[in-house]
């Protein structure tokens, strides 16, 4: 991947960071430059504005989310893969999308910190869906 490609990429992670701790009204090109480890010139050099850059933040999400909901329903190896399996990827999918995923994946809110979702995840099954699954069933 190019250096430019790197800075992009490091662009985008910490924008959206940025965008889903302050918002997009709180949220400035000064912040989303710190954040990347960069300077605000640098950051202009790649998007023009701030729309841009959530426009770009947005696009690449979508695109995330799509990949996995396509993964999440993509027929499966065994015959045994069913409807009740593909709706427990899919909700899978669903729940880490509400709740971030990924090693970079921080927050400010008190209810989606690491250690609270751990708490509120003790004794549960171990897939976000299986309560529902197992309603369904």
């Amino acid at each position: 991947m190019s250096v430019s490609a790197q800075s992009r990429t490091r662009i985008l992670d910490a924008a959206r960071l940025c965008f889903v701790d302050r918002g997009y009204d709180q949220t400035t090109m000064k912040d989303i430059a710190a954040a990347a480890d960069m300077t605000a010139g640098a950051l202009y050099h790649h998007f023009a504005s701030k729309q841009e850059l959530f426009a770009a933040v947005f696009r690449r999400h979508q695109g995330e989310a799509l990949s996995a909901f396509e993964v999440a329903v993509a027929p499966g190896q065994s015959a045994s893969d069913g409807f009740v399996e593909q709706l427990s990827a899919v909700l899978d999918v669903i729940a880490n999308i509400q709740v971030g995923s990924g090693p970079t994946r921080t927050t400010t809110c008190p209810m989606l910190s690491p250690a609270n979702i751990a708490t509120r995840a003790a004794g549960a099954a171990s897939r976000p869906s299986q309560t529902l699954v197992t309603a369904l069933s």
